[in-house]
């Protein structure tokens, strides 16, 4: 039934709602003209006027007017099989009426299952689209509240605190959303958390005004920590279809100092050590750090760089040691992860450059290093000539050993090729006064060339 109550200022107007067995099931009093809907079987208006107001008044006018609309509830349970896996739910008079006065509860079930599927799971999507007045409210709650992030009563939180959420085996869908807020200029906001138990594709996001982490798997079952000068968002992701055990996500917060770098510039002179260390070593180092440090020895010196412990995040955050005074000088050294062995190593100039930088995610301990000047020894220039010179000499003799073998190699060369071309001569001889004289020419191993005797008579 829709009812149109038209008053005049000063009239008040009760409007009862009664069922089949006259029991009253709703009143509502307004003192100004609009229209109401009512789910009666039968309505009483009731129309009165102020107590100090003696005088005559004009009664409201009341126009009511039956709907052939129903204003009865959805059906209070539905069940979702294979064969009916899809339902639609409205509300009372949907979509002519806006119902008033209405309370509906509608529970949506799905059967257990058995045999070998029992190990899966079905899940409820359900898709809202709704327009309501400001005093009503649609509420969808899950059965399973150890399921449902909407159960703990704060989802933003300041200051310091701690938070332990248990997670069911049985909860195959969340999607929980936490704000850690920071509202003082010189703080920063951190957060811890660790999922024990976590699932293949359970995911955390961790985000603020100027980054975005991700964190999968293989991290979460680990500590980590994010820190930001300005609020961090955090949101826990979990679909899964296999039952597996509990899991619990751990978090915790806190508002730190900001983080200053030390002084940019320092002059050591010969057997002088300064040590230099990460921002509030040996805490834990601030997010968004860029720290530089230039070191300067005398001419003729140079620095040795000894780091005693080290322990940085190692997929954004390092400490790169130059030898020089600029990023483009050679790079010495880069520190980034654990390490547990002493680091040593000097520089060939007479200045080294520090340059610490770290993001706002997985913040470690940082570093502790030593800078030590020292001169160069005294005979370390006579002894580099001596060596030059050495060099040259031996440079020298095997220069000329060299020419010695090649001339002598020549030389043997030129007589091999004399005796080729001479002919051979041979003389005989004997006792009766006569002798032959042989002429034969032989040139050497040539087979063609014919050999020519000479005889004569020996006078």
């Amino acid at each position: 039934m829709y009812i149109n109550i038209t008053t005049e200022e000063g009239v008040s107007v009760d409007v009862g709602s009664y069922d089949e067995n006259g029991v009253l099931t709703s009143r509502d009093s307004a003192g100004f003209t609009r229209g109401v809907f009512v789910d009666a079987t039968r309505v009483e208006v009731v129309f009165r006027a102020r107590p100090f107001d003696e005088g005559p008044y004009n009664t409201p006018r009341i126009t009511a007017m039956l709907m052939s609309k129903t204003c009865k509830c959805p059906e209070p349970e539905h069940v979702l099989t294979f064969q009916l896996f899809y339902i639609r739910i409205t509300s009372p008079g949907f979509p002519d009426l806006y119902c008033p006065g209405k309370n509906c509860n509608t529970l949506i079930k799905v059967p257990k299952i058995k045999g070998e599927e029992r190990k899966k799971t079905d899940l409820i999507f359900v898709e809202t689209n709704c327009s309501l007045s400001e005093l009503d409210l649609l509420q969808l709650k899950s059965a399973e509240n150890k399921c449902v992030c909407s159960v703990y009563d704060s989802k933003v939180f300041e200051t310091n605190g701690k938070l332990t959420i248990p997670i069911s085996s049985r909860c195959h869908l969340m999607h929980c959303h936490w704000k850690f807020s920071n509202n003082r200029y010189d703080t920063l906001i951190s957060v811890s958390f660790k999922l024990e138990n976590p699932y293949k594709t359970d995911l955390i996001y961790m985000y603020s005004d100027h980054m975005m982490e991700e964190y999968g798997y293989g991290e979460l079952s680990h500590v980590r920590q994010v820190t930001s000068p300005s609020a961090i968002s955090m949101t826990f992701s979990r679909m899964k279809w296999f039952k597996t055990p509990n899991a619990t996500l751990k978090i915790s917060w806190e508002q730190v100092e900001r983080c200053v770098c030390p002084e940019e510039s320092f002059h050591l002179t010969e057997g002088t050590s300064l040590v230099i260390t990460s921002p509030h070593w040996p805490q834990q180092y601030c997010s968004m750090l860029l720290c530089r440090h230039t070191f300067f020895a005398p001419k003729g010196h140079y620095l040795e760089v000894v780091i005693d412990n080290a322990d940085i995040e190692r997929y954004h955050d390092y400490l790169k040691i130059y030898d020089g005074n600029s990023t483009t000088d050679p790079l010495l050294m880069k520190v980034s992860g654990l390490y547990e062995k002493v680091i040593q190593f000097n520089s060939t100039q007479n200045t080294v450059m520090f340059v610490f930088k770290t993001d706002e995610s997985g913040l470690k301990k940082g570093y502790h290093a030593n800078v030590i000047c020292h001169a160069y020894p005294s005979t370390s220039k006579g002894s580099f000539v001596f060596i030059i010179v050495l060099l040259a000499l031996v440079v020298a003799i095997v220069s000329v050993g060299a020419a010695f073998v090649i001339h002598r190699k020549k030389a043997q060369n030129n007589r091999q090729y004399q005796s080729m071309n001479n002919p051979t001569v041979s003389y005989s001889a004997s006792g009766t006064g006569s002798a032959t004289l042989n002429v034969a020419f032989e040139p050497g191993n040539n087979e063609s060339v014919n050999t020519t005797e000479l005889e004569t008579q020996l006078l």
